[in-house]
């Protein structure tokens, strides 16, 4: 269970056609439409360290408040942030007339940070200055770069993200980055087929994290049971995915003690438990070194965060665009619709089990339901089967099918257990080559994919979510035995390692 923080959301017009100074109680602003939920994140973090508490403090007592049964406008009172105010911009004259700051309630905001074109965050000033300076962090401002590019980077500190155990020790290193032969259509103002050499980053968004800090980020998550595969994370001007290989045992084997980080500077591998690509840390180059990068995100009050992480393999539903460029035959149409009408037969079937997970999201009819899972009528149910009599449950059954049903009208079909949304990452024998400095040949072939849920040499299609050509569309061929380098892979079973001598990532548009 998490809080969702509120804050309010004002249209730009509004603002404007009330000289940039409204009054408005919390209750009429509810009533509008102009409160949102919040999900944490290191800016809300700052704000409840202001009010001289946190994030634990408040999820205690709002605990403690709905045990009671009671006390709406109290939970209210403690998740609502007046600190921060997101303001929706309908355009450039009315950006230059509330940029200036506005009030609300008596207290003037200012601008803080953009997240997207139209929706900008804007902060109490009388927490401006500090916020500003947390966000700049003693960076270096001769570092040139595009205010856009700047502006993004500060809002990282916006992103959804839960907070995690401080690594030990954390190493920034040079990106990996390889040449080859590769074929490849030219999409620009003509399309042109080339085939010449290419030079690309092989580590674009990515890098390592040891098993145990690992370990440790997991249980930080409430994901005990098993050690989490791979981590998205939130830093000081930090933003990418660490992946959990075991590259202690890799520089042992190979006699390398120590690495030479972006800056020059060599690290003992023994100590290092989290290592980040150069391209995962933004303005790195605005500090002298590691250590005076990770003393300001210390100065500034930063958090190692994770925003998402990955997640076991579960049954997903296609969707017309990734149909649309397939040249199917009938008999391919009937066998993408099989799984999808067999589904809906079990659920309208005589069997209170099936209709129970239905009920409940779950859509793969071997799955189980813990009895927490259950909510709502459904609970009723679980508890008496022979409810699923009743004319109100199948009624709203019935309802529930003539919606999946249109779905599949537009696509949405089920597809087999394996084929899901995971999160996707190098070869991590491309990235341990390079970490010890040989050539990063890897051991994923052309189109490879490294996959624990699929059998050895399964051909599949890889697609882009959402599509944008048909071209996102690729073959791939599955790898799950690899041989010698078998435990290097052993953390590895909820996400998808590619091969870095092809262009899977370009045919992608960005792997992260």
């Amino acid at each position: 269970m998490a809080i969702n923080f509120k804050t309010m959301k004002i249209d730009g017009k509004f603002l404007v056609n009330n000289n940039n100074d409204i009054v408005i109680t919390y209750e009429e602003a509810e009533k509008n439409l102009m409160i949102i939920g919040l999900s944490r994140s290191q800016v809300i973090d700052w704000c409840l360290e202001e009010r001289g508490t946190n994030y634990n403090k408040i999820f205690e007592e709002v605990i403690e408040i709905k045990k009671e049964g009671s006390g709406r406008k109290r939970i209210n009172e403690l998740v609502f942030l007046n600190e921060i105010v997101q303001v929706v911009i309908n355009s450039k004259k009315e950006f230059d007339e509330i940029i200036k700051g506005f009030k609300i309630n008596g207290f003037e905001y200012k601008y803080l940070a953009s997240k997207g074109d139209s929706n900008i965050r804007f902060v109490r000033s009388d927490l401006y200055e500090l916020f500003t300076a947390r966000l700049d962090a003693n960076r270096d401002t001769g570092v040139k770069m595009y205010s856009a590019k700047l502006n993004a980077y500060r809002s990282l500190a916006l992103s959804s993200s839960d907070v995690v155990t401080t690594p030990k020790k954390v190493v920034v290193m040079p990106d990996c980055n390889v040449k080859f032969q590769a074929e490849y259509l030219w999409v620009d103002e003509t399309i042109e087929h080339r085939n010449e050499e290419v030079e690309r980053c092989v580590n674009d968004g990515c890098f390592f994290i040891s098993p145990k800090l690992a370990k440790q980020w997991s249980d930080d998550l409430n994901h005990s049971e098993k050690i989490i595969s791979a981590f998205q994370i939130r830093f000081l001007w930090t933003k990418g995915i660490v992946y959990t290989v075991d590259f202690h045992s890799w520089c042992a084997e190979h006699g390398c003690e120590y690495v030479t980080d972006i800056w020059g500077q060599q690290h003992r591998i023994e100590d290092v438990d989290l290592i980040l690509g150069e391209n995962m840390v933004k303005l790195w180059s605005s500090y002298n070194s590691c250590d005076e990068w990770l003393q300001s995100a210390k100065k500034h009050h930063y958090d190692w965060r994770v925003s998402k992480y990955s997640k076991p393999i579960k049954m997903n539903n296609l969707n017309y665009q990734e149909l649309l460029p397939l040249n199917l035959s009938n008999d391919d149409v009937r066998e993408l619709l099989t799984p999808s009408v067999e589904h809906i037969k079990q659920i309208s079937g005589n069997n209170y089990e099936t209709m129970l997970l239905y009920l409940n999201g779950v859509t793969n009819m071997s799955g189980q339901l813990k009895r927490d899972e259950i909510d709502n009528f459904a609970s009723a149910l679980a508890i008496e089967p022979r409810l699923m009599n009743d004319k109100f449950l199948l009624s709203t059954v019935t309802n529930m099918l003539s919606k999946r049903k249109n779905g599949i009208k537009l696509g949405e079909l089920q597809a087999d257990n394996l084929s899901s949304y995971q999160i996707i990452v190098t070869d991590p024998i491309q990235l341990l080559e390079h970490l010890i400095g040989v050539e990063p040949k890897g051991v994923l072939g052309k189109y490879e994919i490294y996959s624990a849920n699929h059998e050895e040499g399964t051909v599949a299609v890889a697609s882009r979510a959402p599509l944008l050509v048909a071209n996102n569309l690729i073959k791939i061929t599955t790898r799950k035995y690899m041989s010698n380098y078998n435990k290097y892979f052993e953390y590895l079973q909820d996400v998808y390692c590619v091969d870095g001598c092809s262009l899977i990532n370009e045919s992608l548009c960005g792997l992260r």
